[in-house]
């Protein structure tokens, strides 16, 4: 938790240094967990996710993105499609993430500076940290999503985010076997929802289009 805070302090405090090429913003939707206990992407279990982020725009394809968030993740006996050796439980958890993430976009994107550049899709892909009962452990962010710019300064975007772990600490259940190999039974979780963010102001360093 204690690292999840710093992240969290870090991020308020780069808005500090923002140029024009710098958002701000808020993310809200739902999390999943995937495992041995939910084996495919299911939304039975979805539970709420929010979060912060900040985004380094360092051209109108290219973006850096630092975020934290903190969401549920639960699972039931009754979503596993197959027979599972020993005794599982179902769980309720929370879990608290940082990530930083590269986004790419197929169009130009900027927010309005031409009506034609305020809609991109993109892809995502980074490095990040979580913790679940208070243990902290890597993870890698793969994703898909769209933006949109709808006013000056203003963009939202629909994203969908698998994150892949290299344990099981989410279920805290090895299902190893020959047809089960260690890289397919770590545990998973994803995010799916809406980003709303702000292009910070800073007359130093506004464009000339936005004066």
């Amino acid at each position: 938790m204690k690292f999840i805070s710093t992240l969290l302090f870090a991020i308020l405090l780069s808005a500090s240094w923002a140029q024009e090429r710098n958002d701000i913003g808020i993310s809200f939707g739902s999390s999943n967990y995937i495992g041995d206990l939910n084996p495919s992407l299911s939304f039975d279990n979805a539970q709420p996710s929010f979060g912060i982020l900040l985004r380094h725009n360092a051209s109108n394809y290219y973006s850096l993105r630092v975020s934290a968030s903190m969401a549920g993740l639960n699972s039931s006996i009754s979503n596993t499609n197959s027979y599972l050796p020993g005794s599982q439980t179902a769980f309720a958890k929370m879990l608290y993430e940082g990530e930083f993430v590269a986004e790419i976009g197929f169009l130009p994107f900027n927010t309005k500076i031409k009506p034609s550049m305020n809609f991109s899709p993109y892809v995502i892909a980074g490095i990040g940290a979580a913790s679940v009962d208070g243990k902290i452990f890597p993870h890698v962010p793969l994703g898909i999503g769209a933006k949109y710019s709808f006013r000056n300064r203003l963009s939202l975007a629909l994203e969908l985010r698998l994150h892949k772990t290299a344990n099981d600490l989410i279920d805290n259940y090895s299902n190893v076997s020959a047809t089960r190999s260690t890289v397919h039974n770590n545990d998973w979780f994803t995010f799916t929802g809406l980003m709303l963010s702000y292009r910070i102001y800073n007359e130093k360093g506004l464009c000339p289009v936005y004066r």
